[in-house]
């Protein structure tokens, strides 16, 4: 089941969250308003977050042009 799910994802051409977590604090702070950085990563991988919710992010310049990289940007 867990292999279907992963596969109807990709199919809507969505990126991996994990590729998108690599790169963010993993401080689930939830000063973006989501319980985690995963689940925040979860939400820019639907393209349903924006990546400027991470305070901690803009930070790191080399990190939030990776995330960038990976997301559509609102």
């Amino acid at each position: 089941m867990f292999l279907e799910s992963k596969k109807m994802f990709y199919e809507n051409n969505e990126v991996d969250p994990i590729e998108i977590y690599k790169y963010l604090p993993k401080l689930d702070c939830k000063k973006c308003r989501y319980q985690s950085c995963l689940s925040f990563a979860i939400m820019l991988a639907k393209g349903e977050a924006n990546i400027n919710r991470c305070a901690h992010l803009k930070g790191n310049e080399y990190n939030f042009k990776k995330v960038k990289s990976y997301v559509k940007m609102h």
